[in-house]
């Protein structure tokens, strides 16, 4: 090879990797971005873009009726009695979902229908089709780790 080629192919092998790192970091985002099953295997979540950030949404229980009544599962537990009646199937419960300070990190709110409480949560991908869920409650004096396992 001549010199002159080995300084064109340089050249290109640089702009190929420059490309390839700014490509990454633009994709950076939407690698959360996806249908999500709880560790539990009894919901899932599709987290999707929202305004400027990222929300997640319920769009499937492997129960999503009350055993007692029948009725579609309600968010029973909410502080605010006129949202107690609205169902739990298609609720937001992650919003505010944003990049962290590394690559594959997020930080947000979470929705809890279980305690209808909202907590701050961190999220950080768990190889491709992982996804740890950090979410902390008493000022971030306890917290609970889990991982979703993504869908698509």
């Amino acid at each position: 090879m001549t010199r002159r080629a080995l300084t064109i192919f340089r050249g290109l092998s640089l702009a190929i990797i420059a490309l390839g790192a700014f490509d990454a970091n633009a994709a950076e985002p939407t690698e959360v971005v996806g249908i999500w099953l709880s560790p539990k295997a009894d919901t899932r979540v599709r987290i999707s873009p929202c305004g400027s950030a990222l929300c997640g949404n319920i769009v499937w229980l492997k129960s999503p009726n009350d055993p007692q009544t029948g009725e579609p599962l309600a968010d029973r537990n909410n502080p605010d009695p006129a949202n107690r009646n609205r169902p739990i199937l298609g609720m937001q419960i992650i919003t505010d979902l944003k990049p962290g300070h590394a690559a594959g990190e997020w930080t947000g709110k979470v929705y809890s229908p279980n305690d209808g409480e909202i907590h701050d949560a961190s999220f950080s991908m768990d190889g491709p089709n992982g996804i740890k869920m950090e979410a902390c409650m008493m000022a971030g004096l306890m917290c609970r780790t889990r991982t979703w396992t993504r869908v698509n």
